[in-house]
């Protein structure tokens, strides 16, 4: 009975020592937070430069539109003018 009674201990032991976690465990666990932390910071930018992308082709659209306009109004101008002088 003492055999089984120690082997049973050594058992609950080695079980008990399985379970702990290991440095190179939480090293893991640690490194694999940071590099989540790191990917969502890294969409983050991305979603960031997007917008600011989006902003600056909104801009130039409205810079576009506004030559267009000018343009125009210089050719009936000069249109006018060559009429006048014609």
């Amino acid at each position: 009975m003492d055999e089984y009674h120690a082997l049973a201990v050594a058992a609950v032991e080695a079980l008990q020592l399985a379970t702990r976690p290991k440095w190179t465990e939480i090293v893991a666990a640690i490194v694999g937070v940071a590099q989540c932390g790191l990917i969502a910071w890294g969409l983050l930018l991305m979603r960031e430069a997007g917008q600011r992308r989006d902003r600056q082709l909104d801009r130039q659209d409205q810079l576009f539109d506004e030559l267009l306009a000018s343009s125009r109004l210089q050719r009936v101008g000069m249109e006018e003018l060559l009429r006048r002088t014609a």
